[in-house]
């Protein structure tokens, strides 16, 4: 399964794409993949909240996923 990531989601994984393989970790609901994600790079647990998008749409964390899914995480924005 391929996540997107932005901004500062990015900065932290090192990459604006990264891949989990649904073969070696059981992956089926957007909380699982925040849990990966954040095992993975701790350092996401530092960001206030970040949103997942499923399909281009808000998805909460018992959204179940497919392989095919395109999923993305969107940490918070700032500006004005």
């Amino acid at each position: 399964m391929t996540i997107h990531l932005f901004a500062v989601a990015r900065d932290i994984v090192g990459s604006s794409v990264y891949t989990i393989d649904t073969k070696q970790v059981p992956c089926c609901t957007v909380g699982d993949v925040r849990r990966i994600l954040c095992k993975e790079f701790p350092e996401l647990l530092t960001l206030r909240s970040f949103a997942v998008a499923v399909n281009q749409r808000l998805a909460d964390d018992t959204v179940v996923l497919t392989p095919h899914d395109e999923v993305a995480i969107i940490p918070p924005m700032s500006g004005g």
